[in-house]
């Protein structure tokens, strides 16, 4: 009689519970938006640091030593550009030291025109001052350029004076006769950097 009246106690169910899905779907796109947004802004931070890595003016220099005459040849970067167009930049220097000590410094200048014009000379650097190194005598080299246009070039000894001089200053510009080139900024905070890295360089 006890046995039948001891019963196993029952859980009561809960009742069921509805579920909204509106709200985790708005949500997941919300996520998604947002996640697609940094990943774009990813992407161009990516591009725009790829961009800015390739049009740099590279500080590094290249030591070429000639055994045959004792010489040691000490030159800057021959190419700057965006990507993988790489063009000659605008101005290469050099130091060459002779075994009895002498140093010689060059400097090879590019641009470009689309007009064909030869045995011409005279060379302008435009600093970002406003001041003017002025070369009246230096030939003007021609050759076939990138495109439709030609290649002008024009190489230059310079004194250490004139050393010192770009060292100090910035170049803004350079013009080979009428055809003018204006440099990547890169160019422009580098070239004083490379100058004197060259002139301290044995």
């Amino acid at each position: 009689m006890m046995k039948s009246l001891l019963r196993t106690p029952t859980l009561a169910t809960p009742p069921a519970v509805r579920c909204n899905f509106d709200i985790p779907v708005r949500i997941q796109l919300i996520i998604k938006l947002k996640i697609e947004k940094m990943k774009k802004k990813i992407i161009l931070i990516t591009i725009a640091s790829i961009v800015i890595l390739s049009s740099c003016l590279s500080r590094k220099l290249r030591r070429i030593d000639d055994k045959f005459t004792g010489e040691t040849t000490i030159i800057s970067s021959t190419l700057t550009g965006f990507l993988m167009a790489s063009i000659p930049a605008a101005i290469v220097v050099s130091k060459t030291i002779r075994p009895n000590g002498d140093n010689i410094y060059v400097m090879n200048l590019n641009a470009d025109g689309s007009t064909l014009i030869t045995n011409e000379k005279g060379v302008k650097i435009l600093f970002t001052d406003g001041s003017k190194l002025e070369f009246e005598d230096a030939n003007i080299n021609v050759s076939s350029g990138s495109g439709l246009n030609w290649s002008y070039t024009s190489t230059i000894i310079l004194n250490e004076e004139q050393v010192n001089l770009f060292i100090r200053k910035k170049v803004e510009a350079i013009r080979l006769y009428i055809f003018d080139r204006h440099l990547l900024d890169s160019e422009k905070n580098n070239l004083p950097k490379i100058f004197e890295k060259l002139k301290n360089t044995y």
